[in-house]
Protein backbone atom coordinates (compact mmCIF):
# COMPACT_ATOMS: atom_id res chain seq x y z
CA UNK A 1 0.00 0.00 0.00
CA UNK A 2 1.06 3.47 -0.96
CA UNK A 3 0.56 6.52 1.67
CA UNK A 4 0.35 9.91 0.27
CA UNK A 5 1.93 12.76 2.53
CA UNK A 6 2.10 16.51 1.62
CA UNK A 7 5.10 17.11 2.35
CA UNK A 8 9.09 17.51 0.83
CA UNK A 9 9.83 15.77 -2.22
CA UNK A 10 11.79 13.13 -1.74
CA UNK A 11 12.97 10.55 -4.47
CA UNK A 12 14.68 7.53 -4.20
CA UNK A 13 15.84 4.09 -6.82
CA UNK A 14 15.95 0.83 -5.89
CA UNK A 15 17.10 -2.40 -7.89
CA UNK A 16 17.03 -5.97 -7.21
CA UNK A 17 20.02 -8.22 -7.70
CA UNK A 18 20.29 -10.13 -10.50
CA UNK A 19 22.33 -13.15 -11.76
CA UNK A 20 22.15 -14.15 -15.28
CA UNK A 21 24.09 -17.33 -16.90
CA UNK A 22 23.80 -17.97 -20.89
CA UNK A 23 25.48 -20.75 -22.58
CA UNK A 24 25.25 -20.33 -26.32
CA UNK A 25 26.96 -23.34 -28.64
CA UNK A 26 26.77 -23.09 -31.62
CA UNK A 27 23.56 -20.91 -32.88
CA UNK A 28 21.56 -22.59 -30.17
CA UNK A 29 21.17 -20.19 -26.70
CA UNK A 30 19.61 -21.02 -23.33
CA UNK A 31 19.84 -18.46 -20.24
CA UNK A 32 18.75 -18.45 -16.41
CA UNK A 33 17.79 -15.95 -14.73
CA UNK A 34 17.41 -15.71 -10.85
CA UNK A 35 15.97 -12.57 -9.33
CA UNK A 36 15.90 -11.96 -5.48
CA UNK A 37 13.56 -9.26 -4.40
CA UNK A 38 15.11 -6.59 -2.01
CA UNK A 39 13.26 -6.35 1.71
CA UNK A 40 11.00 -9.61 0.75
CA UNK A 41 11.05 -13.74 -0.03
CA UNK A 42 10.09 -13.62 -3.39
CA UNK A 43 12.39 -15.51 -6.23
CA UNK A 44 11.38 -15.47 -9.56
CA UNK A 45 13.46 -17.60 -12.28
CA UNK A 46 13.79 -17.58 -15.87
CA UNK A 47 14.84 -18.98 -19.01
CA UNK A 48 15.43 -18.30 -22.55
CA UNK A 49 15.84 -21.31 -25.38
CA UNK A 50 17.11 -19.86 -28.80
CA UNK A 51 17.68 -21.09 -32.12
CA UNK A 52 18.79 -19.86 -35.91
CA UNK A 53 18.98 -21.94 -38.67
CA UNK A 54 20.67 -21.11 -42.19
CA UNK A 55 18.69 -22.65 -44.98
CA UNK A 56 21.48 -21.40 -47.01
CA UNK A 57 23.75 -18.27 -47.81
CA UNK A 58 20.94 -15.82 -47.99
CA UNK A 59 17.81 -17.17 -45.71
CA UNK A 60 17.97 -18.06 -42.28
CA UNK A 61 14.54 -18.42 -39.85
CA UNK A 62 14.88 -17.79 -36.05
CA UNK A 63 12.96 -18.86 -33.21
CA UNK A 64 12.99 -18.01 -29.06
CA UNK A 65 11.06 -18.67 -26.61
CA UNK A 66 11.59 -17.49 -22.86
CA UNK A 67 9.96 -17.15 -19.36
CA UNK A 68 12.47 -14.05 -18.64
CA UNK A 69 10.54 -10.52 -16.92
CA UNK A 70 12.65 -7.95 -18.07
CA UNK A 71 11.77 -5.39 -15.05
CA UNK A 72 12.13 -4.97 -11.54
CA UNK A 73 8.48 -5.72 -10.31
CA UNK A 74 7.86 -3.46 -7.35
CA UNK A 75 6.36 -5.15 -4.19
CA UNK A 76 4.53 -3.87 -0.87
CA UNK A 77 6.97 -4.99 1.00
CA UNK A 78 9.44 -2.77 -0.12
CA UNK A 79 9.90 0.15 2.09
CA UNK A 80 12.37 2.01 -0.59
CA UNK A 81 10.27 2.69 -3.95
CA UNK A 82 9.51 6.25 -4.17
CA UNK A 83 7.03 7.71 -6.63
CA UNK A 84 6.32 11.34 -6.84
CA UNK A 85 2.69 13.16 -8.42
CA UNK A 86 1.48 16.18 -8.96
CA UNK A 87 -2.04 17.17 -7.26
CA UNK A 88 -5.17 18.39 -9.60
CA UNK A 89 -5.40 21.54 -7.77
CA UNK A 90 -2.63 24.15 -6.88
CA UNK A 91 0.24 21.93 -8.72
CA UNK A 92 1.15 20.64 -5.18
CA UNK A 93 3.93 17.67 -5.19
CA UNK A 94 3.70 15.39 -3.22
CA UNK A 95 5.81 12.09 -1.15
CA UNK A 96 4.05 8.41 -1.86
CA UNK A 97 5.36 6.41 0.94
CA UNK A 98 5.01 2.44 0.71
CA UNK A 99 4.53 0.68 3.76
CA UNK A 100 4.29 -3.25 4.52
CA UNK A 101 2.08 -5.34 3.63
CA UNK A 102 -1.38 -4.66 6.11
CA UNK A 103 -3.73 -7.35 7.39
CA UNK A 104 -6.61 -8.16 4.83
CA UNK A 105 -9.32 -7.75 7.88
CA UNK A 106 -7.87 -4.36 8.04
CA UNK A 107 -11.17 -2.13 6.25
CA UNK A 108 -9.30 0.40 4.51
CA UNK A 109 -6.59 -1.99 3.02
CA UNK A 110 -8.77 -3.13 -0.71
CA UNK A 111 -5.42 -4.85 -2.01
CA UNK A 112 -4.23 -8.43 -2.15
CA UNK A 113 -0.83 -10.48 -1.48
CA UNK A 114 1.02 -9.95 -4.26
CA UNK A 115 1.85 -13.22 -6.34
CA UNK A 116 4.93 -13.47 -8.83
CA UNK A 117 4.48 -12.25 -11.99
CA UNK A 118 4.58 -15.15 -14.92
CA UNK A 119 5.96 -13.92 -18.39
CA UNK A 120 5.75 -16.21 -21.12
CA UNK A 121 7.01 -15.04 -24.62
CA UNK A 122 7.33 -16.53 -28.07
CA UNK A 123 8.99 -15.24 -31.37
CA UNK A 124 9.64 -16.72 -34.91
CA UNK A 125 10.96 -14.86 -37.82
CA UNK A 126 13.56 -14.67 -40.34
CA UNK A 127 16.40 -13.03 -41.33
CA UNK A 128 16.72 -12.59 -45.27
CA UNK A 129 19.89 -10.94 -47.93
CA UNK A 130 18.19 -9.87 -50.60
CA UNK A 131 21.09 -8.50 -52.22
CA UNK A 132 24.14 -7.91 -51.22
CA UNK A 133 23.05 -4.72 -50.24
CA UNK A 134 19.53 -5.24 -48.95
CA UNK A 135 19.19 -7.09 -45.95
CA UNK A 136 15.10 -8.09 -44.19
CA UNK A 137 14.34 -9.27 -40.78
CA UNK A 138 10.49 -9.74 -40.08
CA UNK A 139 9.36 -11.92 -36.47
CA UNK A 140 6.35 -12.39 -35.42
CA UNK A 141 6.06 -12.14 -31.39
CA UNK A 142 3.53 -13.05 -28.71
CA UNK A 143 4.15 -12.06 -24.90
CA UNK A 144 1.95 -12.49 -22.11
CA UNK A 145 2.49 -11.77 -18.54
CA UNK A 146 0.04 -13.33 -15.87
CA UNK A 147 -0.18 -11.63 -12.88
CA UNK A 148 1.66 -8.52 -13.08
CA UNK A 149 1.81 -5.64 -10.81
CA UNK A 150 0.90 -2.54 -10.74
CA UNK A 151 -0.31 0.74 -8.40
CA UNK A 152 -4.13 1.34 -8.19
CA UNK A 153 -6.41 3.59 -6.02
CA UNK A 154 -6.59 7.13 -4.93
CA UNK A 155 -8.63 7.01 -2.00
CA UNK A 156 -9.08 9.33 0.41
CA UNK A 157 -8.19 9.03 4.16
CA UNK A 158 -10.32 10.41 6.83
CA UNK A 159 -9.49 10.50 10.72
CA UNK A 160 -10.97 6.48 11.23
CA UNK A 161 -8.83 5.26 8.72
CA UNK A 162 -5.47 7.41 10.62
CA UNK A 163 -6.79 5.08 13.76
CA UNK A 164 -7.03 2.00 12.20
CA UNK A 165 -3.66 2.21 10.47
CA UNK A 166 -2.33 3.20 13.88
CA UNK A 167 -3.71 0.52 15.53
CA UNK A 168 -2.26 -1.71 12.95
CA UNK A 169 1.33 0.02 14.84
CA UNK A 170 2.33 1.85 11.42
CA UNK A 171 3.47 5.18 12.61
CA UNK A 172 3.53 9.10 11.46
CA UNK A 173 0.02 8.47 9.77
CA UNK A 174 -1.28 11.93 11.10
CA UNK A 175 -0.63 13.85 7.70
CA UNK A 176 -1.66 11.48 5.68
CA UNK A 177 -4.05 12.60 2.33
CA UNK A 178 -4.78 9.29 0.93
CA UNK A 179 -3.44 6.11 0.18
CA UNK A 180 -2.76 3.65 -3.15
CA UNK A 181 -2.17 -0.41 -3.32
CA UNK A 182 -0.23 -2.75 -5.49
CA UNK A 183 -2.44 -5.69 -7.52
CA UNK A 184 -1.82 -8.48 -9.44
CA UNK A 185 -3.76 -6.46 -12.48
CA UNK A 186 -4.21 -6.99 -15.33
CA UNK A 187 -3.36 -10.03 -17.18
CA UNK A 188 -1.38 -8.77 -20.61
CA UNK A 189 -1.60 -10.10 -23.67
CA UNK A 190 0.36 -8.68 -26.59
CA UNK A 191 1.05 -9.63 -30.17
CA UNK A 192 2.66 -8.47 -33.55
CA UNK A 193 5.13 -8.54 -35.89
CA UNK A 194 8.56 -6.35 -36.35
CA UNK A 195 9.95 -5.57 -39.46
CA UNK A 196 13.63 -4.29 -40.15
CA UNK A 197 15.09 -3.33 -43.57
CA UNK A 198 18.17 -2.01 -44.51
CA UNK A 199 19.54 -0.89 -47.79
CA UNK A 200 23.43 0.80 -48.41
CA UNK A 201 23.98 2.33 -51.77
CA UNK A 202 27.31 3.58 -52.93
CA UNK A 203 27.43 5.83 -55.69
CA UNK A 204 28.81 8.59 -57.58
CA UNK A 205 27.57 11.33 -54.46
CA UNK A 206 28.45 9.47 -51.97
CA UNK A 207 27.12 6.44 -49.60
CA UNK A 208 23.52 6.20 -49.10
CA UNK A 209 22.55 3.91 -46.12
CA UNK A 210 18.42 3.63 -45.40
CA UNK A 211 17.01 2.15 -42.37
CA UNK A 212 13.08 1.30 -41.81
CA UNK A 213 11.85 -0.05 -38.88
CA UNK A 214 8.35 -1.18 -38.23
CA UNK A 215 6.13 -2.35 -35.52
CA UNK A 216 2.51 -3.27 -35.45
CA UNK A 217 1.55 -4.56 -31.67
CA UNK A 218 -2.08 -5.23 -30.13
CA UNK A 219 -2.48 -5.21 -26.45
CA UNK A 220 -5.19 -6.85 -24.46
CA UNK A 221 -6.00 -6.40 -21.11
CA UNK A 222 -7.68 -9.04 -18.98
CA UNK A 223 -8.78 -10.76 -15.45
CA UNK A 224 -9.85 -7.14 -13.91
CA UNK A 225 -10.39 -7.80 -10.16
CA UNK A 226 -13.11 -6.06 -8.86
CA UNK A 227 -12.53 -2.26 -7.29
CA UNK A 228 -9.67 -1.52 -9.63
CA UNK A 229 -9.69 1.81 -11.85
CA UNK A 230 -11.10 0.71 -14.90
CA UNK A 231 -9.99 4.09 -16.61
CA UNK A 232 -5.71 3.47 -15.68
CA UNK A 233 -6.52 -0.08 -17.69
CA UNK A 234 -8.07 1.44 -20.42
CA UNK A 235 -5.06 3.86 -20.72
CA UNK A 236 -2.68 1.04 -20.66
CA UNK A 237 -4.13 -0.17 -23.33
CA UNK A 238 -4.56 2.25 -26.38
CA UNK A 239 -2.15 4.87 -24.94
CA UNK A 240 0.27 2.96 -27.00
CA UNK A 241 0.04 3.25 -31.04
CA UNK A 242 -0.69 0.17 -32.51
CA UNK A 243 1.52 0.86 -35.71
CA UNK A 244 5.07 3.14 -35.70
CA UNK A 245 8.08 3.44 -38.07
CA UNK A 246 10.96 5.20 -38.63
CA UNK A 247 12.32 5.52 -41.92
CA UNK A 248 15.97 7.46 -41.45
CA UNK A 249 18.80 7.96 -44.24
CA UNK A 250 22.29 8.76 -43.29
CA UNK A 251 24.32 10.15 -46.68
CA UNK A 252 28.14 10.73 -45.99
CA UNK A 253 30.46 12.65 -48.92
CA UNK A 254 33.19 13.84 -48.27
CA UNK A 255 33.67 15.30 -45.20
CA UNK A 256 30.40 15.67 -44.71
CA UNK A 257 27.74 13.43 -43.03
CA UNK A 258 24.20 14.30 -43.35
CA UNK A 259 20.99 12.80 -41.91
CA UNK A 260 17.29 12.68 -42.11
CA UNK A 261 14.24 10.97 -39.82
CA UNK A 262 10.74 10.52 -39.91
CA UNK A 263 8.96 8.76 -37.44
CA UNK A 264 5.13 7.64 -37.74
CA UNK A 265 2.86 6.92 -34.97
CA UNK A 266 -1.00 6.01 -35.12
CA UNK A 267 -3.70 7.28 -33.67
CA UNK A 268 -3.97 6.18 -29.97
CA UNK A 269 -6.26 7.48 -26.87
CA UNK A 270 -5.40 9.11 -23.41
CA UNK A 271 -7.78 8.10 -21.01
CA UNK A 272 -8.00 11.35 -18.26
CA UNK A 273 -11.87 9.45 -17.14
CA UNK A 274 -14.18 7.87 -18.59
CA UNK A 275 -15.85 10.89 -19.59
CA UNK A 276 -12.91 12.78 -21.21
CA UNK A 277 -10.91 10.70 -22.93
CA UNK A 278 -8.74 12.16 -25.56
CA UNK A 279 -8.19 11.16 -28.74
CA UNK A 280 -5.21 11.98 -31.12
CA UNK A 281 -4.90 11.43 -34.56
CA UNK A 282 -1.93 9.84 -35.81
CA UNK A 283 1.68 11.61 -35.62
CA UNK A 284 4.73 12.31 -37.98
CA UNK A 285 8.05 13.74 -36.33
CA UNK A 286 10.87 14.76 -38.45
CA UNK A 287 14.23 14.63 -37.03
CA UNK A 288 17.78 16.25 -39.29
CA UNK A 289 21.38 16.06 -38.29
CA UNK A 290 24.09 17.68 -40.64
CA UNK A 291 27.74 17.27 -39.66
CA UNK A 292 31.06 18.47 -41.08
CA UNK A 293 34.88 16.80 -40.03
CA UNK A 294 37.80 18.73 -40.70
CA UNK A 295 41.74 17.93 -39.66
CA UNK A 296 40.62 14.49 -39.46
CA UNK A 297 40.18 15.81 -35.30
CA UNK A 298 36.98 17.96 -35.19
CA UNK A 299 33.75 17.65 -35.91
CA UNK A 300 31.16 20.10 -35.75
CA UNK A 301 26.86 18.66 -35.48
CA UNK A 302 24.10 21.18 -36.20
CA UNK A 303 20.65 18.91 -35.47
CA UNK A 304 17.15 18.85 -34.49
CA UNK A 305 14.84 16.32 -32.68
CA UNK A 306 11.25 16.98 -33.95
CA UNK A 307 12.24 19.92 -36.51
CA UNK A 308 8.79 21.10 -36.87
CA UNK A 309 8.10 21.59 -32.89
CA UNK A 310 5.00 19.45 -32.83
CA UNK A 311 2.53 20.56 -30.35
CA UNK A 312 -0.06 17.88 -30.41
CA UNK A 313 -3.38 19.00 -28.46
CA UNK A 314 -3.16 20.95 -25.93
CA UNK A 315 -6.72 20.92 -24.65
CA UNK A 316 -5.73 18.74 -21.69
CA UNK A 317 -5.94 19.04 -17.89
CA UNK A 318 -2.41 17.45 -18.15
CA UNK A 319 -1.82 21.70 -18.92
CA UNK A 320 -2.55 22.66 -15.74
CA UNK A 321 0.29 20.98 -13.77
CA UNK A 322 2.83 22.75 -15.39
CA UNK A 323 3.68 20.73 -18.55
CA UNK A 324 4.22 23.07 -21.58
CA UNK A 325 3.61 20.71 -24.14
CA UNK A 326 1.20 17.77 -23.85
CA UNK A 327 2.70 14.55 -22.25
CA UNK A 328 0.76 12.32 -24.82
CA UNK A 329 3.34 12.91 -27.29
CA UNK A 330 5.00 9.58 -28.35
CA UNK A 331 8.27 11.43 -29.02
CA UNK A 332 10.37 14.89 -27.80
CA UNK A 333 7.62 15.50 -24.94
CA UNK A 334 9.33 19.04 -24.69
CA UNK A 335 8.87 19.86 -28.59
CA UNK A 336 11.62 21.04 -30.70
CA UNK A 337 15.00 20.06 -29.13
CA UNK A 338 17.95 21.95 -31.41
CA UNK A 339 21.49 21.42 -30.54
CA UNK A 340 24.97 21.92 -31.39
CA UNK A 341 28.06 19.76 -30.61
CA UNK A 342 31.75 20.08 -31.13
CA UNK A 343 33.75 16.53 -31.10
CA UNK A 344 37.30 16.36 -30.60
CA UNK A 345 39.28 12.76 -30.76
CA UNK A 346 42.42 13.42 -29.27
Amino acid sequence: MLLRRAKKLVCATVAGTLMTVVFTPATLGAGQQSQNSIESSVIRSSGTISAQIELNDHFATRFTTSTRLHAVVPVQSNPDIFRATASDTGSILFQLDPIAEIDQAIPIHTGQELRDAEPRNISFGFVWDVTDDLNVTLDYFDIEVTNPTSQYGSNQVNASDIVILQNAFITDTGNLTEFSFYSNDPNVTSTGFDLVATYAMDWSLGTTDLNLAYNMTHTDLEALSSGIDLSRNFEQETTLPDSRWHLSGVHSIGNWRLLARLSYYSEWIEANDSANDMNFDEEYVLDVEASYTFSDRYTITVGAQNVLDDLLNSGSSILDTGSTYHSAMQKNQNGGYYYTQIRVEL
